[in-house]
């Protein structure tokens, strides 16, 4: 199962956050201002909170609103 991931972050560290989880070959990477978002499954959920160094941790989004 896939889910869209969400990793927050200090503003100005969206680039190296984004660059760590490419060099994961995590999927769909994109930043915004103080997040990245990126999907995979449970694999990418647990090495994503293993390897990344930056970020704060990886939350799963359950639901977006306006």
């Amino acid at each position: 199962m896939q889910y869209k991931l969400c990793v927050p972050c200090l503003l100005g560290l969206e680039g190296p956050i984004a660059d760590e989880l490419k060099r994961l070959d995590m999927q769909d990477v994109r930043s915004e201002n103080g997040r990245v978002y990126f999907t995979g499954g449970n694999e990418a959920i647990a090495d994503a909170n293993i390897n990344l160094r930056i970020g704060e941790r990886v939350l799963v989004e359950l639901g977006r609103f306006e």
